[in-house]
């Protein structure tokens, strides 16, 4: 298993010659979930099991996930997103799903609809899970996973080193090959990356390269 060490901030600033990029408000993102967003969500809920203990981050193939959880029972799930425990209480209810919702709490990025800050850092070291469902800002195969605050950065890497048995990145075409501000981890930290169509062939057979199983869907 790949394992995720503590940074060393200086030399985690990325200086990689591609443009840096900054992720939109979560709140026009659900507005307007795309067909390559649901496709990736409903993919990803097949690798869940009913009782599973499970990580959805935030972002919004993360909210796609949480959409299509409605035929799942009794799941243990954690996130650091308001909206996404939203989501979720609505399929639980609708659906009879029986779910337990963990939220970290902590300070909320009004922008992004994510926890962040010393509290959701302690709550999530103190938790396992099976799996951890993981958005990203950006992704590169020399620069790594980046994320555009050193805060998000810190939470989606302390998230990545609890789950037990699978890491999976759930990323939209468009952020590949692009970099953001701050390194959260190697891409080779994801056991499987389930992307849309767009994602260029080479991308992905450098991916597998690197271990990391790519469901194209």
């Amino acid at each position: 298993a790949y394992e995720i060490k503590e940074c060393d901030w200086s030399s985690d600033v990325c200086s990689s010659d591609l443009n840096i990029i900054v992720a939109p408000k979560a709140s026009d993102l659900v507005k307007n979930i795309n067909e390559e967003r649901k496709r990736i969500g409903q993919e990803a809920a097949k690798r869940i099991h009913d009782g599973d203990y499970i990580y959805i981050e935030a972002g919004s193939t993360c909210y796609a996930l949480a959409r299509s959880l409605v035929d799942k029972k009794n799941l243990k799930i954690v996130t650091v997103s308001p909206l996404i425990v939203m989501v979720l209480s609505e399929v639980s209810e609708t659906y009879n799903g029986n779910f337990t919702i963990m939220s970290s709490g902590g300070n909320f990025d009004v922008y992004k609809h994510f926890l962040l800050g010393p509290h959701t850092r302690s709550f999530l070291e103190s938790i396992q899970v099976d799996t951890a469902f993981v958005s990203v800002t950006a992704i590169d195969i020399e620069a790594g996973i980046t994320a555009d605050s050193l805060e998000e950065a810190e939470i989606s890497r302390t998230m990545l080193t609890r789950s037990s048995k699978r890491r999976i990145g759930l990323v939209v075409s468009e952020k590949f090959n692009t970099t953001s501000f701050i390194k959260v981890a190697d891409a080779r930290v994801f056991d499987e990356i389930i992307a849309d169509r767009g994602v260029d062939p080479r991308t992905v057979e450098r991916l597998e390269e690197q271990g990391i199983k790519v469901t194209i869907v």
